[in-house]
């Protein structure tokens, strides 16, 4: 059903993008009377929902703030606590406008380098743009609206921004990137935990390397994922 909805509706519908909200208004639709008539194995369903919340796809915000702070006690929240930790996250953002994400595959490494009183860690992300040629695919996949790029630009070049985050209350203390030429992006704070932000431009078959140092964090490392169609492959190196 992924490839169906985020890859081949998009050939199916090319000159029709009405067309293609509809037909996935349809799938809705159909899935809506099948879960309300009962017509689903309860035991695939429980499997698909456990898969889900492991995978981070399920999250859940209320407007009742006393639900709202039960949910971001547990991992349906998806909040981003303010508590002591050791936690890694990256996250990337579309920003070309283009369908482009469905190709984007990831690698992600933690590694601990420093054990002492303040800990130090290195988060490497290594993202590749899988498609191989924008020939043959639609106009409306491959357009791209970023910083004043033309309509008529459909390459099958994306660019998106990386986020890295560190733990809460740690420090960015080195980044850097793989392309030179590229300008080396930027830090930030969200909810006490710093973050490395950088713009990514990736051709056809092309892949870069970006790396953030870190210091700080509590206990052993986790990661929180961002799921995106093909999965992150991760490696956690805790020597601590």
């Amino acid at each position: 059903m992924v490839e169906e909805t985020l890859k081949n509706a998009y050939e199916r519908y090319e000159k029709d993008n009405n067309a293609r909200k509809q037909y996935l208004v349809e799938i809705m639709n159909a899935t809506a009377a099948k879960l309300t008539k009962g017509e689903y194995s309860k035991v695939k369903m429980a499997k698909a929902l456990r898969d889900g919340i492991k995978a981070n796809r399920i999250l859940i915000y209320s407007t009742n703030q006393s639900a709202q702070k039960q949910l971001e006690n547990v991992r349906l929240g998806g909040h981003l606590g303010l508590v002591a930790n050791n936690e890694y996250r990256t996250v990337i953002q579309n920003i070309d406008a283009s369908k482009l994400d469905y190709y984007l595959d990831r690698s992600i490494t933690i590694e601990s380098k420093s054990c002492q009183n303040v800990k130090q860690t290195q988060v490497r992300i290594r993202v590749t743009n899988t498609l191989e040629t924008g020939v043959g695919l639609s106009a409306y996949v491959l357009t791209r609206a970023d910083k004043g790029k033309p309509a008529s630009l459909i390459t099958g070049a994306h660019r998106f921004k990386v986020f890295i985050y560190g733990p809460t209350d740690a420090k960015l203390i080195s980044v850097s990137r793989e392309n030179r030429t590229a300008d080396l992006g930027g830090s930030s704070v969200e909810r006490k935990r710093p973050i490395y932000v950088a713009d990514v431009d990736l051709t056809p078959g092309t892949s870069e390397e970006l790396l953030a140092n870190f210091s700080g964090g509590v206990g052993n490392i986790t990661f929180i994922d961002q799921p995106l169609v093909l999965e992150t492959k991760l490696s956690i190196q805790d020597k601590c």
